[in-house]
């Protein structure tokens, strides 16, 4: 599963008990591409599309104990008195309902079965350790004119270099055997100071919304149960994501700004090797791709009821069925035409790439 994913099942379990206000706040979400994509780009035989996507929004409205977020292929609607999820499909008009402790273990279920993993993919895979470290930076900006302060995040995927390309990098630093980081993902979150938070109603709305202890504690336990199940032929690989779902679980706050750098620490040791296939000079130190979020507005007015209600003539549908509609056909992806299921395309509807039209990401 992929770190994306993750990110799914972390926003999808921070469901909380009682409130008793109302609450809106609208994000817009960009992507910024680095260097290394052109550079990779001017190499690749098959054109690549560099024109960015364009600038998307989410908006999550608070009321009574629900949560609404829409912006994406489906809508969410969190029910915490009931413990509830529930997603719609406005397109298809249809909608799929489960129980907070079910949904995890249903989203797994429609996961298609992958081939097994050849025996030196899967030494490979084993030899990876994953670290996450946090600190607050003591740096604050301003967001809505509001003050905020930056906790920074930071996941690294570390593994040894296989010895047939350590042979290649003969001038290179490198032990056999010492990891080599190859991703590193920092993730810099503003949250809006204290004080902030108890003179705007609706963030003081959408923090008591995230901060019950005894669902706090079920979330993580759900979502460590997934985890173990994903990851565990890879324990180096689930102790830095535990560490990071128990740091986030714990410190669930109103995020009203987050910057994703995503690097690739690994191009400074093979730059040798891109030299002799004539890769063109980039800066090596920059971001692959970058993600940035930022509120753009925040609201207390009131909401009416219907905001969090399925419209009276959508079809109730099981979980299962209900993401068989989560990927687009192939004819409506770029240069797909319909017709034989290309490399890349899924092994079932509901696979892990189809998941990432959920529309919490």
């Amino acid at each position: 599963m992929r770190f994306r994913h993750l990110c799914v099942l972390l926003v999808l379990l921070g469901v909380t008990p009682s409130l008793f206000a109302d609450g809106t706040i609208r994000y817009t979400s960009s992507v910024k591409y680095g260097p290394v994509v052109a550079a990779i780009a001017s190499l690749s035989k098959t054109p690549m599309n560099l024109t960015l996507p364009a600038p998307t929004s989410r908006t999550m409205h608070l009321k009574n104990g629900k949560m609404q977020q829409d912006g994406g292929l489906f809508t969410g609607i969190f029910d915490s008195k009931n413990a509830q999820i529930t997603l719609i499909d406005p397109k298809r008009k249809m909608f799929a309902t489960a129980s907070e402790a079910d949904f995890v273990g249903q989203l797994l279920a429609s996961l298609p079965a992958r081939p097994p993993v050849p025996p030196q993919a899967q030494m490979f895979l084993e030899s990876m350790t994953m670290t996450y470290a946090s600190q607050k930076t003591g740096r604050t900006g301003m967001t809505l004119g509001l003050q905020t302060e930056e906790t920074e995040m930071t996941l690294s995927l570390n593994t040894p270099l296989p010895p047939a390309m350590l042979a290649l990098l003969p001038n290179a630093s490198l032990r056999p055997g010492a990891p080599v980081t190859v991703l590193k993902m920092v993730i810099h979150i503003w949250y809006p100071t204290q004080t902030e938070v108890a003179r705007v109603p609706a963030l003081g709305e959408f923090t008591s919304f995230w901060s019950d202890e005894t669902s706090m504690n079920a979330d993580v336990t759900s979502l460590m149960a997934a985890m173990q199940k994903l990851l565990g032929k890879y324990p180096g690989l689930g102790s830095g994501l535990t560490a990071m779902t128990e740091d986030t679980f714990k410190n669930r706050r109103v995020m009203l700004k987050a910057d994703v750098e995503l690097y690739a620490p690994v191009m400074a040791q093979l730059a040798p090797i891109m030299k002799t296939q004539r890769v063109p000079d980039f800066d090596l130190t920059a971001p692959v791709i970058e993600l940035s979020t930022e509120a753009v507005e925040i609201s207390s007015a009131p909401l009416d009821d219907s905001v969090f209600a399925v419209p009276s003539d959508y079809r109730a549908t099981p979980f299962a069925d209900f993401l068989q509609g989560a990927r687009p056909p192939v004819s409506a992806r770029a240069g797909g035409t319909g017709g034989r299921l290309g490399p890349g395309t899924p092994s079932g509807p509901a696979d892990a790439e189809g998941l990432e039209r959920l529309p919490f990401l």
